[in-house]
């Protein structure tokens, strides 16, 4: 090999493994957790194993904040086009 190459390779290898010493490993949980899209270094008030908990309670409090009405208008319009199917179906004669 020539010598500028093993210069070169040798610089390359340099300049990755500073770049590698600035990032933090992912896999290492026990003193950070990491979003893996964006990098993000969570807090320590982030807890993950109440994730699921915390979803189904927050699902429950958004169905709670629906308005009533919204469900019996939709409800309603579901009857009147049984209603009207019905209608429909019923002045229909076979041959």
């Amino acid at each position: 090999m020539l010598a500028s190459r093993v210069k070169y390779d040798e610089n390359d290898r340099q300049v990755i493994r500073e770049k590698l010493q600035t990032c933090i490993n992912p896999l290492n949980t026990a003193s950070h957790l990491v979003n893996i899209v964006t990098g993000h270094i969570c807090t320590d008030e982030v807890n993950v194993h109440n994730a699921i908990d915390l979803g189904k309670s927050q699902m429950k409090e958004y169905e709670a904040s629906w308005p009533a009405a919204q469900e019996e208008s939709s409800y309603n319009e579901r009857e009147q086009e049984k209603q009207q199917q019905q209608l429909l179906l019923s002045s229909l004669t076979l041959d």
